[in-house]
């Protein structure tokens, strides 16, 4: 069954208001990341966001 336009239009909605990073890691480090995240109770995305946001409060210091 085909996906309906207005799904279609809320997704591309929904995803208008990210932007894509996209990152060449070391192979392996990916998984270890991700267990690290999760053992952090979060996403690797998440963690990764936190990290950098914390990063850059610490420069503005």
């Amino acid at each position: 069954m085909p996906t309906p336009e207005s799904v279609k239009k809320a997704v591309a909605k929904y995803q208008a208001r990210f932007d894509d990073i996209k990152l060449h890691i070391p192979q392996g480090s990916k998984e270890r990341w991700k267990a690290h995240a999760a053992a952090q109770g979060k996403s690797l995305t998440a963690y990764i966001i936190e990290l950098v946001e914390t990063d850059m409060k610490k420069s503005k210091d």
